[in-house]
């Protein structure tokens, strides 16, 4: 994650199976656009792939939310936000049997 996202100043927060990256909202909002947050999972995602590919790490399934701060929001609403998005793209793949 270092990696992707150069000098920018984050927090990772590692929560037993669930983890949480936070990227400064006024940095997303000079230098992104509203679909960052996806964008950034999917380079996270690739990069885990890359990964486990190198390391002939078995494929596995691993399910991303995102959200993005809306002024006003409390962090326990980005973070609801972003727990139900994952939980609905856990769903998405049960349900098609995929896994990365």
């Amino acid at each position: 994650m270092q990696e992707m996202s150069g000098s920018l100043n984050w927090a990772l927060a590692l929560e037993g199976t669930e983890n949480y990256l936070l990227v400064p909202n006024r940095w997303v909002e000079r230098n992104c656009s509203p679909d960052y947050p996806d964008l950034a999972a999917d380079q996270i995602l690739e990069m885990i792939r890359e990964s486990n590919r190198a390391y002939g790490i078995p494929p596995c399934g691993i399910a991303v939310g995102t959200a993005l701060h809306e002024p006003g929001q409390g962090f326990a609403d980005l973070e609801k936000l972003a727990d139900d998005r994952m939980y609905v793209c856990k769903m998405q793949m049960k349900a098609t049997g995929y896994s990365d």
